[in-house]
């Protein structure tokens, strides 16, 4: 709602755009420049902290920062999925705890508000 909604859904709307024709253009930067895009992608979150801090029990918050930093810090194995003996399957793991975080988050403290 409001100015801070408009602003971030533009913001990830743009990236997500940008990232499409870049995939469509196969224009790849970088090796991993679209990891870095996505995680980016999912902290901008953090620049609407102050209106998600007075609307969203402070649960709901903690699951959601939990399940940020679940996709983060499994980005790590998925980068370095060929030296890691189980590397992608451990990724997989952290997609898992990261979606079920924001599961609990959105169901538990959106939906259910």
């Amino acid at each position: 709602n409001g100015a801070w909604g408009w602003s971030i859904f533009g913001v990830i709307w743009g990236l997500a755009a940008l990232g499409m024709l870049l995939k469509l253009l196969e224009r790849t930067p970088r090796p991993h420049f679209f990891t870095a895009l996505y995680l980016v992608m999912g902290w901008v979150m953090i620049a609407a902290v102050n209106p998600m801090l007075e609307n969203v029990a402070t649960a709901g918050l903690l699951w959601l920062l939990a399940g940020g930093l679940f996709y983060s810090f499994g980005v790590i194995f998925f980068v370095l999925d060929h030296r890691l003996k189980f590397g992608h399957m451990i990724w997989h793991l952290f997609v898992m705890a990261g979606t079920t975080s924001h599961y609990i988050a959105v169901y538990g403290y959106a939906y259910a508000t």
